[in-house]
Parts: structure tokens; sequence; C-alpha cells
């Protein structure tokens, strides 16, 4: 496994100023998707269409995607066929990865292929944020289904809908697999705590 960042290795109370950049106030609920590159390999196009889905059930939810890539424009356009504009925001390429973080309430991973060792997973538990991912790769190393997180099967976007949906309405189970997946990173994730491993 690739090493937490080291910005992440107790940082302390982060800010959450991205929601001030975004306009949204702290109660509301902010999902986020992150990737360097939003390649079919991420299917961040999967994030949108269970984020339709969402809606309906959390109207009061928001969605977020940080990054840039390929399939950019095909996202503004799915995200504009669903009438989600007003949900959605596009930060573009972003390094302030911590303040980021910290302004979502929920992370959804939504891989379909290639994904080894998330470090977006590890920077949202090293902040006690709940996720969402798909089981693929080393991503079930780093997610303890049903404890720090929980795991759909890749590519199935109801599935992943109804994951959002069950860590939204229930914000204190929510909040217990932050804490936990918290533990877990700092724990296991960080480049001491491999370091020491490996030795």
């Amino acid at each position: 496994h690739s090493p937490l960042p080291q910005e992440f290795v107790n940082p302390g109370p982060a800010p959450r100023a991205v929601r001030r950049e975004l306009g949204l106030d702290d109660a509301v609920p902010l999902v986020g998707f992150v990737a360097n590159s939003f390649h079919p390999d991420k299917a961040p196009l999967d994030f949108v269409v269970a984020a339709e889905t969402v809606t309906r059930a959390a109207p009061a939810a928001r969605f977020c995607l940080v990054g840039h890539g390929p399939l950019e424009a095909a996202i503004r356009a799915r995200i504009a066929a669903g009438g989600l504009g007003a949900r959605f925001h596009l930060t573009g390429f972003r390094t302030d990865m911590l303040q980021i973080m910290a302004s979502f309430d929920l992370v959804a991973l939504t891989s379909v292929a290639r994904e080894a060792s998330s470090t977006v997973l590890k920077q949202a538990g090293a902040l006690g944020v709940p996720v969402v991912a798909t089981n693929l790769g080393g991503t079930c190393e780093v997610v303890d289904d049903g404890r720090t997180g929980l795991l759909v099967p890749p590519g199935d976007v109801p599935a992943i809908a109804r994951a959002i949906e069950t860590l939204l309405k229930d914000r204190a189970r929510a909040a217990a697999m932050g804490a936990a997946g918290k533990e877990k990173v700092l724990r296991e994730f960080t480049a001491a705590a491999i370091a020491e491993r490996t030795e």
C-alpha cells in the first residue's frame, strides 16, 4: 500500500473552507468524488447517475466532483440532462486536498478497474469522513465493510446509490464509521506504520 500523505497524519481540525467557496452551509450534506483524472476506470458517470437516485431520497444533498479529464464534457452533459445543475459542483483540479476532504460529509469511490491502493480513501479516513466504495483491488484492505464504510460491487449503480442514501439518512452510523476509519488509517497506513511492518 502507498502511505497516507504526511499532511493528513494528525492534522488537527481541518478547515471546511471549500464549503464557503461553494456557498454551502455546514448543515447541507455534501458527497464528494475525487480523482486525478475523470477516466473511465474511475467511473465518474456512475457517481452522477447514482446521484440522480439519491436526490429523490435525500433532496437536501449536494455533490462535488474534484478533478478533470477526458470524461468532463460527458459528466457536465449528464448533469444537465438530469436537471441536477444546482446540486452539483465541479471544482476542477485541486491541490488543497486537506481542505477538500474536510468539507465532505461522505466520499464515494466508484472505480470499475485498476484500483490498487486508493489514496483518496486513506485521505477521507484520516479525517473521519465515511466512505462508499466499489469492492475492487486493494479497496477491501483499506475499507472494512460495515465498520469503516460500505463496499458495493463495481459498476452496480443502484447499490452505490443505496449505500450513499443509507449513510446520509443515518448520520450517527456514518459518524461511527468515520471514527473507525480514522483509527484504522492512522494505525495501518501512515508511512511510519508501513515502514515498521516492512522491517
